[in-house]
């Protein structure tokens, strides 16, 4: 885990393989799992739903459903209350965020709070008892009757798949724990728009669902999160390095995952467009050919790799919605089927919720997944000015943070840096800010997609040619 401009970013390495990317959004707006103070705004009867008014920022949507009333009558088989009888406008409530605003949206909200720990989560209004149905049965049973020892009124709890490796002595009191957090939260008095709690960081989330397994080993250049990771029973090593990614070469298998095309093993490709509406995802043979194999053959073995990497690339850039996949076409029925079935395995090793539709008539195989957070690309990237917003390019502050890499590694006394006219005061902040020990001068030019360094030397041989060519300095 690295710490990365105002948060943490993480790689979670299996086999070999970057598997998942966690980033913290310093965007600001209102992320998945935060629990704030709102104020109804108003209430929509057609739409079975409310307007929650969250400080100045994009409304979030309630749906009926969402409320505990509704979720407790449900329980116990009785009328189910309208959205008029449960709220009105100017009510104050205590709203969670299920899904982040996206586009002109603003984000989904529910008031059946959660809280997530490493076994279980604790609901204060879900009324039941679930437990991971990858645990024996005979587990299963044991968790349900011990769960329900603890559960009070309308209290619900979910057993994770994780407490395989817990006794129910730890099941309780981290049920405990987390049920103090929700008590701890409600004894505030918060002002409207208030964040009154957030666990979905990228620190909490490792120190979660990873710290505390003797088979992980966690790696972290920021001092205060090791000391936090210590807690747990992964090993920790903490390195004093200000890029980690580079330290373990993940920087070339980040800015893949913010490319469209993706170079498979055999030679084949897969070309991913994002859009607002939905994502497609074209595979593309190239110049694979399988030795001694039938175009038939051929194509199912390209197609059933590139199922198995979809997979892998939906959960990497957090992707979500509806999916479109371009399969090279079959002919076989057989065939179709198989590669619809490779992908679905392979879908579950995500945590999100998937779901495949099936194939169309023109071979498009259409598929969902359930849309939290914002998709990578949306969160470290923006418009690229020079081609009027067609393509994405690093974000200002990534690429100044790159930049600012790059200056360092050359430890030049000064050097003369080119970029788009948005960035250049962003330069010269960011270098006083670090204190960085080489001079940087800039030159503003509209046509520049990012950055591009001109010249380095010494400061006053560098500063004379400047002026020359320049007249100015900056």
């Amino acid at each position: 885990m690295e710490k990365y401009r105002g948060g943490h970013r993480a790689g979670i390495i299996e086999h070999g393989a970057v598997q998942e990317w966690l980033v913290d959004d310093d965007s600001g707006g209102w992320q998945e799992g935060m629990i704030i103070q709102g104020r109804v705004s108003k209430v929509k009867k057609s739409m079975n739903a409310a307007f929650i008014h969250l400080d100045g920022q994009a409304e979030g949507y309630l749906h009926q459903k969402e409320h505990p009333l509704h979720q407790q009558a449900k329980l116990q088989e009785q009328r189910l209350p309208a959205i008029t009888e449960l709220l009105q406008a100017g009510d104050d409530v205590l709203v969670q965020v299920k899904k982040e605003a996206a586009g002109e949206k603003g984000p989904s909200l529910t008031m059946l709070l959660s809280f997530s720990g490493r076994f279980l989560v604790y609901e204060p209004f879900a009324g039941y008892c679930a437990v991971s149905k990858k645990l024996p049965e005979e587990t299963r049973k044991l968790f349900r009757e011990e769960a329900a020892t603890w559960l009070e009124e309308q209290e619900g709890v979910i057993i994770r798949t994780a407490a395989a490796k817990a006794c129910t002595e730890e099941l309780k009191e981290e049920f405990f724990m987390l049920r103090s957090r929700y008590e701890t939260m409600l004894s505030r008095n918060p002002s409207s728009g208030e964040v009154v709690f957030h666990e979905g960081s990228t620190l909490q989330r490792v120190y979660r669902h990873y710290a505390f397994d003797p088979d992980h080993v966690l790696h972290t250049n920021d001092a205060e999160a090791a000391a936090v990771f210590q807690k747990g029973k992964a090993a920790v090593h903490w390195h004093p390095s200000e890029r980690l990614f580079g330290t373990f070469q993940l920087d070339a298998a980040w800015d893949q995952t913010l490319q469209d095309f993706v170079r498979l093993k055999s030679g084949a490709s897969l070309h991913i467009e994002e859009t607002e509406a939905m994502t497609v995802i074209d595979v593309n043979s190239g110049r694979y050919r399988m030795k001694g194999a039938d175009f038939e053959t051929m194509v199912q073995s390209v197609n059933e790799e590139a199922a198995v990497d979809i997979a892998k690339q939906l959960r990497l850039r957090r992707i979500g919605g509806i999916i479109i996949i371009d399969f090279i076409d079959m002919a076989r029925e057989e065939a179709k089927q198989a590669v619809i079935q490779t992908l679905e395995r392979a879908l579950k090793q995500d945590s999100t919720i998937t779901k495949v539709h099936g194939m169309t008539k023109l071979g498009l195989v259409e598929m969902t997944r359930k849309q939290t957070q914002k998709p990578l690309k949306q969160l470290w990237t923006e418009s690229c000015t020079v081609c009027g917003g067609t393509g994405r390019v690093p974000s200002a502050q990534e690429a100044v943070e790159a930049l600012m890499l790059e200056v360092k590694q050359l430890g030049a006394e000064a050097v003369l840096v080119q970029c788009r006219p948005n960035l250049a005061e962003m330069v010269r902040q960011e270098a006083a800010a670090k204190e960085v020990p080489t001079r940087v001068f800039t030159v503003e030019e509209a046509g520049e997609p990012s950055w591009s360094i001109l010249q380095t030397g010494r400061e006053d041989v560098l500063l004379s040619s400047i002026e020359r060519r320049y007249g100015a300095t900056n």
